[in-house]
């Protein structure tokens, strides 16, 4: 692969990532903001069952990220085409990241419900796992094995 094609990937693919996570931040801080104001109070508190749906939602989110992140990467590994790997990776990618998401803003909503700022720890959690999963160029070679 050439190195122009290589540098045009990644910077999508870094750009797309950090996006994705700045958007996702800069939600949960302006929800927490929300949260902690003085004038802030639900709606209605009767949501005593989402304290078990959100963590549940978010474990089930991060497993079904890795096994479809795993998945896209075995579909990269079969294809010998260095054009398509990258496709596989980046759908993969997206894929992982979009199912980390939903949790994160679900966990965000229970928050906004109940009024407890303890959902956007689930969120932070989220975040924390998002951000230590960055894409380097390092990291696709070796999981592509380019």
């Amino acid at each position: 692969m050439s190195e122009l094609a290589e540098n045009k990937y990644y910077k999508f693919l870094k750009r797309l990532y950090y996006i994705l996570t700045v958007v996702h931040v800069i939600f949960v801080l302006v929800t927490f903001l929300l949260l902690i104001g003085e004038n802030f109070e639900p709606e209605y508190v009767g949501f005593k069952w989402l304290k078990f749906l959100v963590p549940l939602f978010i474990a089930a989110g991060l497993y079904e990220a890795d096994v479809f992140y795993r998945k896209g990467l075995k579909r990269a590994e079969t294809t010998t085409d260095i054009n398509m790997k990258m496709i596989h990776y980046r759908i993969a990618f997206m894929l992982r990241y979009l199912f980390w998401l939903a949790p994160s803003l679900f966990a965000v909503a229970a928050g906004v419900l109940t009024g407890k700022i303890v959902y956007l720890a689930f969120s932070a959690l989220i975040i924390a796992v998002s951000l230590s999963n960055r894409p380097s160029v390092r990291k696709t070679k070796k999981k592509l094995g380019i």
